[in-house]
């Protein structure tokens, strides 16, 4: 039996349906055909179903649609799951040195309590080097994570974040144990690439040791030109002798220093108050430079196979990918290698219906079909829920393993402990803090006019200036 409440008041209604997607809001749909005892419906109440005593999906009101049909007013209702709590606020934070899973924690401790959300199954992951969140979603920011670990995060109906590996979410059946119906096999090069190339972000240079930048010093020129931009604060030798640290400062940040660098800029300037060096002088700078990072792996065993496939072609899939986070050589070739691993092969995509309840996206689901060949796992990327009358039918979508080894080795490459990674290492975060401040100003001043004031007059002016302040608002009362 399917109830459906709001607020936890028991409401009637009809044309329920649920889209769940990996990485995106879920959002459902039902049309309410009788409040029963509740008054009124708002946006932001809270909505769930219950099937035969077990809640099977909580949210959040987004929108209300009301239409009349002879005597009856329908509404209509799109749900959010709590998912939503993590896409309405904003995380401002900079974490240096810290777990994956340890960063998770701090920002439900820091933001999303104050929503009641707390800690589900959370596993600590992989090191971040250094994470500057700058104004950007919380969901956002789990979102980055996941990339990096190859984890999954989701709010379940309990408020609970979760943030853990895919091959830890394992659907409750296998596919032959269940009834199902309308299974099909699909076979396709979507996303297919045996060549992968990734754009990454800016990695680091070795360090150059003393190097000579243009121009030379010649009494006129202050600023100083070097081969990369900035990894870091320089070291400055003017004729063998090293500029004290602390009179190197940032540029548009420091004041009153002799030199200025800037991150990702290759041009070092000297404060206009210090003596400008003369052709007599040397300057030589010690520096760690960034540059573009652009990699690339290829499958020979594939581009063979389509090649052998495919009459009078190279076989040669390419494909180019931007990850503007990466700025290491290892963890670029990483994750070059990991996208080859997950689409170097032809894609088996398998969809089928079932009205049987517990399968979620994300989950993977083990498949036994050998009339179509296939006995391995299937990560489930889409569910869409309908309402049967009081059947609830599920249409699920599935895609195979990654290359080698499946999605369990896929993952459990991604999830490395020993890896470090970066996220947005030469951001800087500002903080704001606005505040409204409220001053009382009293002034009395003699107004001269050619004809008599009264109170309700319009009174027209220009400004009136108090301290040099310009004021917008005059009250006039009455002598």
């Amino acid at each position: 039996m399917r109830s459906y409440y709001i607020n936890d008041t028991l409401i009637e209604g009809q044309y329920f349906g649920n889209s769940n997607s990996i990485n995106k809001l879920s959002n459902a749909t039902f049309t309410v055909t009788s409040l029963k005892e509740l008054d009124e419906i708002n946006i932001g109440d809270t909505f769930k179903v219950v099937l035969d005593a077990t809640i099977i999906f909580k949210g959040y009101i987004k929108t209300i649609g009301m239409y009349k049909s002879g005597q009856t007013i329908f509404r209509e209702l799109v749900i959010n799951d709590f998912n939503i709590l993590a896409d309405k606020r904003i995380v401002a934070e900079v974490y240096t040195d810290e777990l994956a899973g340890d960063i998770v924690r701090d920002i439900i401790t820091k933001i999303l309590s104050d929503e009641n959300v707390t800690e589900g199954n959370i596993e600590d992951g992989v090191v971040i080097t250094k994470a500057v969140f700058n104004y950007l979603k919380a969901s956002e920011c789990l979102e980055y994570l996941c990339e990096l670990t190859g984890f999954m995060w989701y709010i379940d109906i309990d408020r609970k974040l979760n943030f853990h590996s895919r091959e830890e979410y394992l659907a409750p059946f296998k596919l032959n144990e269940i009834q199902h119906f309308n299974f099909k096999l699909t076979k396709s090069l979507k996303n297919y690439r045996n060549v992968q190339y990734v754009r990454g972000g800016k990695g680091e240079t070795n360090e150059f040791i003393k190097a000579i930048p243009t121009p030379k010093p010649d009494g006129k020129s202050r600023n100083f030109i070097i081969d990369y931009g900035l990894a870091s604060k320089p070291r400055i030798f003017i004729d063998d002798v090293e500029v004290d640290a602390a009179d190197i400062g940032i540029k548009e940040k420091d004041e009153n220093k002799k030199f200025y660098y800037k991150i990702d800029s290759n041009i070092i300037s000297q404060d206009t108050s210090e003596a400008v060096l003369t052709d007599s002088s040397k300057i030589e700078i010690t520096f760690t430079g960034l540059r573009d990072l652009l990699g690339v792996t290829e499958n020979t065993f594939q581009i063979n196979e389509r090649k052998n496939v495919e009459n009078l072609t190279s076989g040669i899939y390419e494909k180019m990918t931007a990850e503007s986070n990466i700025n290491d050589e290892g963890q670029l070739i990483q994750f070059s290698n990991s996208l080859l691993e997950k689409y170097a092969e032809v894609n088996d995509k398998i969809s089928f219906k079932t009205n049987i309840n517990g399968f979620e996206a994300g989950q993977l689901l083990n498949v036994d079909k050998p009339e179509f060949g296939i006995l391995s796992t299937f990560l489930i990327t889409d569910i869409n829920t309908r309402s049967d009358g009081q059947v609830l039918s599920y249409d699920i979508v599935a895609v195979d393993g990654a290359y080698l080894g499946g999605w369990e080795t896929f993952f459990k490459h991604l999830i490395n402990a020993t890896n470090k990674f970066t996220i947005f290492e030469n951001d800087i975060l500002i903080k704001l803090n606005v505040q409204k401040e409220i001053r009382d100003r009293t002034a009395s001043n003699t107004l001269i006019t050619t004809n008599t004031l009264y109170i309700g007059d319009a009174l027209i002016c220009n400004e009136f200036i108090v301290d040099g302040m310009i004021i917008d608002e005059v009250v006039l009362n009455e002598a």
